[in-house]
């Protein structure tokens, strides 16, 4: 679709016959992590050490997002029901990003992603896709270990102390996430990863016993794994921020 949108202005370029009221559109988006140290709903206070995740491609659309919270109840840590986004209808397609990068969430200032193309339009909702790095990413998806994502801390509940290690198997694309932003000669993205979110439904003591001095290893069937999964691929763990002139550094 956004291929189309894209014929149909250039077709029109210079000859003073656009009737599609659309013009091409660039932006810078870059990626942060948000929420590094968190309580979640199974009583474990998770502190996240490393975590590295494969982003790619986005892309941004005019239909409604089915997840809506801002960004400052997200950091005052409001959570949103789990929800399916069985009946989540995109609408026309603006802009894309169709690279796949490696992402350090705990580096302390917004990683770029990539140049997002597009149409000039009403964006209201977006689709992160997470996959197994490729080939093409080369050194930079060491840290994965050829997962999605990939992640390193410690869990705490009761006196009890987990230290862990590990990643999930995530081949998705998370849909109907809120995006907000009125595209035009000048703005970007940020796109925020509530780490919160995604081990809030990880229970660290069903993690099998760690080696002296070694972390636990998160299974892939472990019920850390299945949490992490879920809150992973759950569209309350991504948060887009636009902003008019220079993106956020």
């Amino acid at each position: 679709m956004l291929t189309v949108a894209l014929a149909l202005v250039c077709a029109h370029c210079g000859d003073g016959g656009d009737t599609t009221g659309r013009v091409r559109v660039t932006f810078p988006v870059s990626v942060r992590g948000i929420n590094s140290e968190s309580d979640n709903s199974l009583g474990w206070h998770v502190s996240v050490e490393q975590a590295f995740v494969a982003v790619g491609p986005v892309r941004w659309y005019e239909g409604p997002p089915i997840f809506g919270l801002n960004l400052f109840e997200r950091l005052m840590g409001v959570r949103l029901a789990y929800a399916h986004p069985g009946h989540y209808v995109p609408g026309e397609a603006l802009a894309d990003i169709t690279a796949q990068r490696v992402i350090d969430l705990m580096a302390p200032t917004p990683t770029p992603l990539d140049t997002a193309t597009g149409v000039s339009g009403e964006s209201l909702s977006a689709r992160v896709e997470l996959h197994p790095p490729g080939a093409e990413l080369g050194p930079s998806a060491t840290p994965l270990r050829g997962l999605a994502l990939w992640t390193r801390g410690t869990a705490t509940r009761m006196g009890v102390t987990v230290r862990f290690e590990g990643g999930v198997a995530v081949d998705y694309a998370v849909r109907g996430v809120p995006a907000r932003a009125t595209f035009g000669p000048a703005g970007s993205f940020v796109l925020s990863v509530d780490l919160a979110q995604w081990f809030d439904r990880a229970d660290f003591s069903t993690l099998p016993p760690a080696t002296s001095g070694e972390a636990a290893p998160i299974t892939m069937t472990s019920e850390v794994a299945n949490g992490l999964y879920r809150g992973a691929t759950n569209g309350a763990a991504y948060l887009f921020a636009w902003t008019t002139g220079a993106p956020d550094r």
